[in-house]
């Protein structure tokens, strides 16, 4: 796999500013790391956010995608984060940046709404085969 400048290390972020000190006031700051991350409505604060180097991965655009639930309309969790970009090869990159739901209350009363977040990854990533001429993805994070 050819090294793209992303990081997955920020799959899970609880606030924006960790991601500032990451990328200011660590030894971070000399290699030109960016992030982008998203603003999800889990009431936790928890958001995913991809930590990307300037140079190695030129962002182009990025969507926040809700995960809504089959079985509870109104639970709220992290959205999936989509990024994509020119990687230094000139290719397009998709990188999905995702923590699924957990099992938390119970593996079974939480099955179904386990289903519902790599049902949506998956048809989000499908949907790149349209558009793309050679799509590329990748997937980071806690996918189970």
């Amino acid at each position: 796999m050819e090294h793209t400048g992303l990081n997955s290390s920020f799959a899970k972020s609880r606030m924006t500013p960790s991601c500032l000190i990451f990328t200011r006031r660590t030894p971070l700051r000399w290699q030109d790391y960016r992030y982008i991350i998203t603003q999800s409505p889990d009431p936790r604060g928890i958001n995913v956010a991809l930590l990307y180097q300037r140079d190695q991965f030129f962002y182009l655009r990025h969507e926040s995608i809700p995960i809504r639930f089959s079985g509870n309309k109104h639970k709220l969790t992290r959205d999936i984060l989509h990024v994509y970009g020119k990687i230094i090869t000139g290719d397009t990159l998709d990188v999905f940046v995702c923590h699924f739901p957990s099992r938390y209350g119970g593996e079974k009363e939480s099955e179904k709404d386990r289903f519902d977040a790599p049902a949506l990854l998956r048809g989000s990533s499908d949907s790149l085969l349209l558009i793309r001429e050679k799509a590329a993805d990748t997937h980071y994070g806690r996918l189970q």
